[in-house]
């Protein structure tokens, strides 16, 4: 993230935790005095609360979350986040579904390998 954002998606529509917020923004200007470089120039991080789609139940987040992650990359999403990300329908059945299987063939494939 070349401008410093830290993008919020949550499925509950919650806000990001504070503790959660805190570390993440210590973490930039922690990085650049690791790298021996300067923060007085560094940008504090600016934070975007997504709309995204709500989930209906208590145990599809982390569903949600490859959901969203295959659907950046796929489709190589890099900026406009708030022009893409703007429903709070629930995600598919289907689609869901869709995700569920390939993660366990990830992991069977994973299992099988070692």
């Amino acid at each position: 993230m070349q401008d410093n954002y830290a993008l919020w998606f949550c499925s509950l529509h919650r806000p990001p935790p504070t503790q959660l917020r805190q570390a993440i923004d210590c973490s930039i200007p922690a990085s650049m005095m690791m790298g021996g470089r300067s923060i007085v120039n560094s940008r504090k991080i600016a934070w975007i609360s997504l709309k995204c789609n709500r989930q209906n139940g208590s145990y599809e987040c982390g569903y949600y979350v490859m959901y969203w992650m295959t659907h950046i990359i796929r489709s190589h999403i890099t900026s406009r986040w708030e022009t893409r990300f703007k429903t709070t329908t629930p995600v598919p059945e289907k689609s869901l579904l869709i995700i569920r299987n390939a993660a366990a063939k990830y992991i069977i494939r994973l299992y099988n390998s070692s």
